[in-house]
This record gives C-alpha cells, structure tokens and sequence, in this order.
C-alpha cells in the first residue's frame, strides 16, 4: 500500500499543481493547451495506476477474470511503450523499442500491457 500511496501522489499533485498554476492568471489559448495536456497525460496515469491497483484486489481475492485471445506480442510492447513515453520524458528518460519479430500468443491483452509497463521499471 506505501508504494501505491506514494505512485498515486505523483499524479495527484501533478494535476492539483497545473490546474492552479491555470487559474493563477488570464493565459494565452496556447497555454492553457499545453496546461490542460499536462493534465490529461496526469489524468490517464492515475487512471492506469488505480486500473492496476483493480487488478491486484481482485487477483487477492481471486476473482480476476481472464480475457484470453489471440493477441501479438510485439504489437502490446509497442503500446505499452507509447503510454509510458510521457513519464520517461518528464523524468529525462529516452524510451527506445528496438525491430523484433511478430511473437503471436493467446493472452489477456490488458494483463499482458501492464505486465510491460511494470517491467520498464525494472532496472
């Protein structure tokens, strides 16, 4: 729970921090864009994050429903990379995903994706 209190502050002072810095003054169409991005990417974090935290209360309480299909590797690490792209640049990290090959396979697509967004964190 300490680790999921402190993943979901980030976001949250994030979003709480943009949208005052927003209301402090009149601002430009442009700012107010770049503004309201900062908060959608924020948004869609918290909402990845408290997702996960989803999945594992109901893998404790083993009622985690499993949506199998034929699904493509490859194609999920792409995405998952693209949804982390964000966080790595604000923290001054270069996300690459290098050429592979199609790796087909039968799986719950959301779970594997997570699975890929947790392992970037792994050093």
């Amino acid at each position: 729970m300490a680790d999921a209190s402190h993943e979901l502050r980030t976001p949250a002072a994030v979003l709480r921090t943009s949208a005052e810095v927003a209301l402090q003054r009149a601002r430009s169409a442009d700012e107010y864009a770049t503004i309201m991005g900062r908060i959608e990417a924020e948004a869609r974090r918290l909402g990845h994050l408290v997702d996960g935290l989803l999945v594992l209360a109901a893998a404790d309480e083993h009622r985690l429903a499993l949506r199998r299909r034929p699904v493509f590797l490859d194609d999920l690490l792409v995405e998952a990379s693209e949804l982390v792209r964000t966080v790595a640049a604000a923290k001054g990290v270069e996300l690459q995903v290098g050429d592979f090959e199609e790796a087909p396979v039968e799986a719950d697509p959301d779970l594997v994706r997570q699975l890929f967004i947790i392992l970037r964190k792994t050093p």
